[in-house]
């Protein structure tokens, strides 16, 4: 936990969006992985993790290409 949380202090430099119900989601998120966890189920607790961090991933990668290139993110 010391490490990740010394990455985000360290290497979080996105935003994310926010929207109405972004806790209410991110919570219900947290709840399904953990469920995992405790059932034991390993593959299905992978799998929502990579589900819970595809936005933020996402988000951070459109973000460093619009600052490292000056613009938008070419669609084509």
């Amino acid at each position: 936990m010391h490490a990740i949380d010394a990455q985000v202090k360290t290497s979080a430099p996105w935003r994310t969006r926010t929207v109405d119900d972004t806790f209410d989601a991110t919570l219900a998120e947290h709840r399904a992985i953990t469920e995992a966890i405790r059932a034991g189920d390993a593959e299905t607790a992978r799998l929502r993790m990579l589900e819970h961090h595809a936005p933020d991933r996402d988000t951070r990668i459109r973000q460093k290409v619009r600052r490292d290139t000056g613009g938008e993110l070419s669609t084509g």
